[in-house]
């Protein structure tokens, strides 16, 4: 399975304990299904959407290999295009950033660009399928991330909590993890992390929250 720090990062930090439906838009290889599935409660359904048929055929496969496929479904399909009958307790996604104009290998592009998914259009959906009291978690770098909060106050979602990441400990962030709601918390939960120390090592604080993910850890 691909994997990537980011998604790493937002699977360890993000809780669906509480979630029984769990929507991942954009879940390409499936790895962030497959880590709510790992963290969540028995009963969870958990959807992964995808537009790239070639991902949701890999998604599938590496759910089916993972000891919880019971708890995970996998559909081709834009989020614009998802049907708002269900309501997710949890939404989590590790969106595209670059704008339409840099160019990648068609399978990167597809993935990292907003063409397809606007963060605009991203929020619209997200609004329409959050629950009353759902969380909706992401991560993005620190630009388009702080401008998607602000989309998303506009909306009416609101920062929960907010984690700040480091490449390393003499490094500015770079990414930031944020898990938003519809109620406006009176002092939301902001933290930093670094991921590696001033001697190229992970962190303490990183493999803290990434063991239950790392063999090595």
């Amino acid at each position: 399975m691909k994997v990537g720090t980011d998604s790493i990062l937002l699977g360890s930090w993000a809780n669906p304990l509480h979630a029984q439906y769990i929507l991942d838009i954009g879940t390409g290889s499936g790895l962030l299904a497959v880590m709510m599935a790992q963290k969540s409660a028995d009963d969870a359904q958990i959807l992964g959407i995808d537009i790239d048929a070639a991902a949701i055929t890999q998604a599938r496969d590496n759910g089916l290999a993972c000891p919880w496929p019971q708890k995970l479904d996998f559909r081709c399909t834009s989020v614009q295009a998802l049907g708002t009958h269900q309501q997710y307790e949890l939404i989590i996604s590790n969106p595209p950033y670059f704008p339409p104009g840099q160019t990648f290998d068609p399978q990167r592009q597809q993935a990292r660009h907003t063409r397809e998914l606007s963060h605009q259009e991203l929020i619209e959906s997200v609004c329409q399928l959050l629950s009353s009291g759902g969380r909706f978690a992401f991560v993005l770098p620190t630009t388009p991330g702080l401008e998607l909060i602000d989309m998303a106050k506009a909306h009416g979602l609101y920062v929960q909590r907010q984690l700040w990441v480091k490449s390393r400990e003499d490094k500015m962030p770079g990414r930031i993890l944020v898990e938003m709601g519809y109620e406006q918390a009176l002092q939301p939960e902001i933290q930093q992390l670094s991921i590696y120390d001033l001697h190229n090592t992970y962190t303490d604080q990183y493999k803290s929250l990434c063991r239950d993910y790392y063999l090595n850890f």
